[in-house]
This record gives C-alpha cells, structure tokens and sequence, in this order.
C-alpha cells in the first residue's frame, strides 16, 4: 500500500496531524514547566515571561488546530460521504478535539482538579 498526499482530504488530514502534533507538544512543555500559572486568564492573556508566551502559542496552536479540524470535518462530508469508515473516524476525531479544547478551557478558568486534569492530559 502506498500512501499519497494525492486528495484535499489527504492534505488536510496531514495538516491536522502537524498542527495537533504542534500542539501536544506545547501542551506538554506548559505541563512541565507549570505554564498553566502564569497566564491564568482565558482566552487571550499578556505573556509576562516566556513560558507565558509558550502558553500564548498553546493557546494559538489550539485556534490553528480548530479550524483545520473544522475544514477536514467539511471535506470529509463534501468528499468522503460514502466512506463507511473515515467518515464516522473524522467526525469522532473532531468531537474529542473540542471536549479536549473545552476542558482545557475549563482547567485554565477555574483549576480544574487532579482528575480533570488527567483526562485532559489523556486524550
């Protein structure tokens, strides 16, 4: 089997790789660093330092990572209809970006607690 970035579908799911690659690892530096303390106000907030600013690209990574999820769900629906397997993949794909976006969300705005947290760092 030989894979080809041939198709739109094909880039976009690409795309959505690198930026939720992007992302995971930004995630995972705040995580380290306790990044989630200094930039405690959502959705935007003034970066004091830089792990403030690696926050400020987490958050940004995650706008990048919306739209490119919502622009891969629409070509999935415009182009892979009658796919009985990536079609229903790419809508779950997408249903668990914004649980995760929105429990990142949730952890930032009110400290979520330990088992927030976990999940949020799981999926």
């Amino acid at each position: 089997m030989k894979f080809t970035l041939s198709t739109s579908f094909a880039k976009l799911a690409f795309l959505v790789f690198i930026a939720i690659s992007f992302l995971s690892i930004g995630g995972r530096m705040l995580t380290v660093n306790a990044g989630y303390l200094d930039c405690s106000t959502w959705p935007v907030c003034i970066p004091q330092s830089t792990v403030g600013w690696a926050q400020l690209f987490h958050r940004i990574s995650v706008a990048i990572g919306s739209v490119s999820v919502m622009a891969l769900l629409f070509e999935a629906w415009r182009t892979q209809r009658d796919h009985h397997f990536l079609l229903p993949l790419t809508t779950t794909v997408v249903v668990l970006f914004f649980a995760e976006a929105f429990v990142g969300a949730l952890q930032v705005n009110r400290g979520l607690p330990v088992g927030m947290a976990t999940l949020h760092g799981l999926t």
